[in-house]
C-alpha cells in the first residue's frame, strides 16, 4: 500500500499531465483530437482512483497516529529487494512498480543474451505462478548453443578439419627431439545478421503493463526467437557473405545413411559412435523434428506395451530437444515430399553471436498518429560460427510420416 505522500505526488504529476493534454487537445484539429481526447479521459480516471486510494491511506494512517504510532513516507522502505525478471518480458519491461509506461521514440537495450538469467525453478516464489511459456522459450538446437558477444560486423576464426589430425604423443627420450602433433584449420569467416520485426499496438497500451508483458512474451521476442532458431539451422550457403550459414547448410558436417532395417533407436546410436571417431567428442545431444521424438516416445512393442526407450528426456544418455526445423521438402504438385529428420551433436561445436545485445523501439508508422496507434519492434543482430563441423551428424529422413 502506498503512503498518502507517494499518492498525493502521484496526483500533482498527473494533474500536470492533463494540463499538459488538454493544452494540446485544444491546439489540435480534426481526427488528431480524438487521440487527446482519450488520454485526457484516461488521466482522469486515473486521479478518480487515486482519490479514492488517498482517503483509505490518510484513515488508515490515522488510526496509526491514535495508536501512537508514526506513518511512513514510504511503507516499502527497507523491505525492497533486487528485482530478479521471472521472464523476458519482465526482463524488457522491468519492475512492475516502477513500469511508467513506454513512450514516442523510446529504445531499451537488452543486455546480450547470455548474461539474462532467469529464476531457477527450484527457487521458492510466493507470488502467483507464472505460465511456463512465458518463460525462456525452448526452441531446440539453437537453445543449446554456447552464447558469445561482439561488437564487430564480421569475425574471422579457425574451423577445424579433423581429418588431418596426426597424434605425435609419445614417450620421451632423452637427447631426442619431441615429436609434434599436427591440426589443419581452414580460415573461415561470418558476418552478422539483422533480424527484426515489428507490430502494431494501441496508444494506450504503452501504459498497460500486462498487456505489453503478454505482446513482449508471446509475440514479440517469441517470434524474434524463432526466426533466431530457424537461421540457425537453415540459413542458406548464400550467406556466407551477407548473414547465417545454418548448421545443415554447412558442407562439412556429416550426413548419415539410415540402415533398411535400422530404428530410429539404432541410428541414433551409430551418428553418436560416427561423431566420436570423427572428431575424438563425445556428443551429449540429439535434436529431433517433434513427429521423430513422438514417433520414438510412442513406439511399441510386439506386445502392444510402451517400450519407453527416453528416459528423463534422454535417449542413450543423449539430451534429447526438439526442433521444428529438422524438416525437408522435395519435389512440387504431385511429386512433392516432406521429411523429419534427426541431428546427434556436441553443442560446443559452434557458437551463436549476437552483435552488443538487441533493442526494442517505440515509434509512428505511415497513418498510426491519426489511428491513436504506435509500433512496437524488436531489433538486434547475429551470427553464427561452426568450429568443428563433424561434430554434427545429420540424418535428413528418418522415415517417420507426419500427420
Amino acid at each position: 500500500m502506498l503512503s498518502s505522500i507517494q499518492i498525493h505526488n502521484k496526483i500533482v504529476e498527473n494533474r500536470a499531465k492533463l494540463d499538459a493534454a488538454e493544452k494540446s487537445f485544444n491546439a489540435a484539429e480534426g481526427d488528431a483530437k480524438d487521440v487527446f481526447r482519450d488520454t485526457i479521459n484516461q488521466i482522469k480516471g486515473e486521479n478518480k482512483s487515486l482519490d479514492e486510494q488517498l482517503a483509505d491511506a490518510l484513515d488508515y494512517e490515522d488510526k496509526i497516529r491514535q495508536g501512537g504510532g508514526i506513518p511512513l513516507a514510504d511503507p516499502n522502505a527497507g523491505n525492497q529487494t533486487e528485482f530478479k525478471p521471472k521472464n523476458l518480458g519482465e526482463f524488457v519491461l522491468g519492475s512492475r512498480d516502477e513500469f511508467k509506461g513506454l513512450k514516442m521514440g523510446t529504445s531499451i537495450a537488452l543486455d546480450a543474451y547470455q548474461d539474462f538469467k532467469l529464476l531457477e525453478h527450484t527457487e521458492t516464489d510466493y507470488s502467483l505462478p507464472e505460465q511456463y511459456a512465458q518463460n525462456l522459450p525452448k526452441l531446440g538446437i539453437y537453445n543449446t548453443l554456447p552464447r558469445a558477444v561482439t561488437d564487430k560486423d564480421s569475425i574471422s576464426f579457425y574451423e577445424a578439419d579433423q581429418s588431418k589430425l596426426t597424434n605425435a604423443a609419445a614417450t620421451w627420450k632423452p637427447n631426442t627431439t619431441i615429436a609434434m602433433s599436427g591440426m589443419a584449420w581452414t580460415q573461415r569467416s561470418f558476418h552478422m545478421e539483422q533480424i527484426a520485426n515489428g507490430m502494431p499496438l494501441l496508444e494506450n497500451n504503452l501504459n498497460d503493463y500486462n498487456e505489453l508483458m503478454t505482446l513482449v512474451n508471446s509475440t514479440l521476442l517469441y517470434m524474434q526467437e524463432l526466426a533466431k532458431g530457424a537461421k540457425v539451422l537453415t540459413g542458406p550457403k548464400e550467406n556466407a557473405e551477407t548473414g547465417i550459414v545454418g548448421i545443415l547448410s554447412h558442407d562439412g558436417i556429416q550426413k548419415f545413411k539410415k540402415g533398411a532395417s535400422d530404428t530410429i533407436t539404432d541410428s541414433t546410436y551409430k551418428m553418436a559412435t560416427d561423431v566420436f571417431l570423427a572428431t575424438g567428442f563425445v556428443p551429449t545431444t540429439v535434436g529431433m523434428h517433434p513427429y521423430v521424438a513422438e514417433s520414438v516416445n510412442l513406439e511399441k512393442d510386439k506386445n502392444g506395451r510402451y517400450i519407453n526407450q527416453m528416459v528423463n528426456g534422454k535417449l542413450w544418455a543423449l539430451n534429447v530437444v526438439e526442433d521444428l526445423n529438422l524438416t525437408e521438402t522435395t519435389g512440387e504438385t504431385s511429386s512433392k515430399k516432406t521429411t523429419y529428420g534427426m541431428m546427434v551433436y556436441l553443442p560446443n561445436a559452434a557458437t551463436f553471436y549476437t552483435k552488443m545485445g538487441e533493442t526494442l523501439e517505440v515509434g509512428l508508422v505511415n497513418d498510426q498518429f491519426i489511428r491513436n496507434e504506435k509500433t512496437i519492434r524488436i531489433n538486434g543482430q547475429y551470427g553464427l560460427k561452426v568450429t568443428f563441423p563433424k561434430a554434427f551428424s545429420y540424418l535428413a529422413d528418418t522415415g517417420v510420416a507426419g500427420r
